[in-house]
């Protein structure tokens, strides 16, 4: 008998890929459809998993991190410099 495992069988399926361009299919309308717009500093996870000719592949797990709008992000050290500054 064959175990279940629920962390396949949970997972939320957006909608399918859009036609790639240069290799690459992009997803923002999918994610912001189905969660919205991620805040600046949140992380975002993605299961992606490729069906063909009814066959699938493992699951594969990425991350990413939204970035602020102008591009860096603030650490600790550089929040105590401004802070001192004041």
């Amino acid at each position: 008998m064959q175990r279940r495992n629920p962390l396949r069988e949970a997972l939320p399926v957006p909608g399918f890929l859009p036609e790639p361009i240069d290799g690459w299919s992009n997803i923002t309308a999918l994610y912001v459809a189905r969660y919205g717009v991620p805040r600046e500093g949140q992380a975002v996870f993605i299961r992606t998993r490729q069906h063909i000719d009814g066959w699938t592949d493992n699951p594969i797990l990425t991350r990413a991190v939204v970035r602020p709008a102008n591009g860096t992000f603030k650490t600790r050290s550089s929040v105590a410099a401004e802070v001192t500054r004041l």
